[in-house]
């Protein structure tokens, strides 16, 4: 399959089903713009892997964020993360699929956003 084939694909798979055309074709091309190679190499180091053994080791302010409309990382693994990572906050985006920072860009920014100064606050960064 070509890039230009698979970034067709993975804008279906990853946007909302009312993603817009433009939407759509902003995603299609920015996955068609990846080389092959490593492309290949690293979802297949994703999808080969298992670091769920490694959740309880985190020791960092998490946050976890998923699009309500998710189809690539379902909601039940968010909520794994969360369970397995101390101290973790999950934060579902409305209106929003696997992207949503490009779906939904001021929920997306203002969680990030209140996350980033909640850890400064600690004393952490």
């Amino acid at each position: 399959m070509e890039m230009a084939d698979w970034g067709r694909l993975v804008a279906l798979l990853t946007l909302r089903r009312e993603a817009s055309a433009e939407e759509q074709e902003e995603v299609a091309q920015m996955f068609a713009a990846n080389r092959r190679v490593p492309y290949r190499q690293a979802l297949i180091a994703t999808f080969n892997s298992n670091y769920h053994w490694l959740l309880p080791l985190v020791n960092l302010p998490t946050l976890i964020m998923i699009g309500e409309e998710d189809q690539v990382t379902p909601i039940g693994l968010a909520m794994h993360l969360h369970m397995h990572i101390k101290g973790s906050v999950l934060r579902v985006i409305p209106g929003a699929a696997h992207l949503s920072n490009l779906e939904n860009p001021a929920e997306f920014n203002r969680h990030l956003k209140e996350h980033l100064l909640t850890f400064r606050k600690s004393g952490q960064a």
